[in-house]
């Protein structure tokens, strides 16, 4: 049996379960595992893992090219297919948006689609994970108590004045930041005793 990933050599430890002829469980991608007629045989990717400063998730198990179910990292091979079974683990790079607020903390912001731990909303400060290259919509409330929405600055990059709605996407380096900025709304002055604001009598 052969496991590999497409993540490069000597990058990702998979577990194998049970031992081999050879007493060998776990390895670094690729390798090869001997088994006795008849065993049946478990592998188990990490969902995901880092690499340098790349995070990588994983997608999907492939069996003898054939795709497996999205998201199931636990491998079953059956006896029928162990003796020339090849395994490959389909990862994909990942990254992190750091979403804020300015002047005023505690926003509850929407993201939609959910992320990839199924976060769909949160208070800033919080951060999300989604693919590189994945496209996303943050919503921030008009108001905040009594701050009013200003404009989002995504990656750096200014948005429309009042557009609460905004689409982001991870940079290509897997760390962004996106920031809604609110300003503080003035409370109206007291009425001036005997002036225009004043009640009349």
């Amino acid at each position: 049996m052969s496991v590999s990933a497409n993540t490069g050599d000597d990058a990702l430890t998979i577990d194998a379960s049970p031992a081999d002829r050879n007493g060998k469980t776990s390895g670094l991608v690729p390798f090869t595992r001997s088994y006795f007629e008849n065993t049946n045989v478990t592998l188990t990717a990490p969902l995901e893992y880092w690499y340098f400063w790349m995070l990588w998730r994983f997608q999907r198990w492939e069996l003898d090219g054939a795709a497996q179910p999205a998201g199931q990292n636990v491998l079953e091979i059956d006896t029928q297919a162990w003796e020339t079974a090849k395994a490959h683990a389909v990862y994909k790079r990942a990254g992190v948006l750091s979403v804020s607020s300015k002047t005023v903390d505690g926003v509850t912001v929407l993201v939609s689609p959910a992320d990839l731990d199924g976060i769909a909303s949160g208070d800033t400060p919080f951060d999300v994970t989604f693919f590189i290259g994945d496209v996303f919509f943050l919503e921030a409330p008009l108001t905040s108590g009594s701050f009013k929405f200003r404009r989002w600055v995504v990656n750096g990059a200014w948005q429309p004045y009042g557009q609460n709605i905004v689409q982001a996407q991870i940079p290509v380096l897997g760390e962004g930041t996106a920031k809604a900025i609110y300003d503080l709304v003035p409370s109206k002055p007291p009425p001036i005793p005997g002036g225009r604001n004043s009640p009349r009598q």
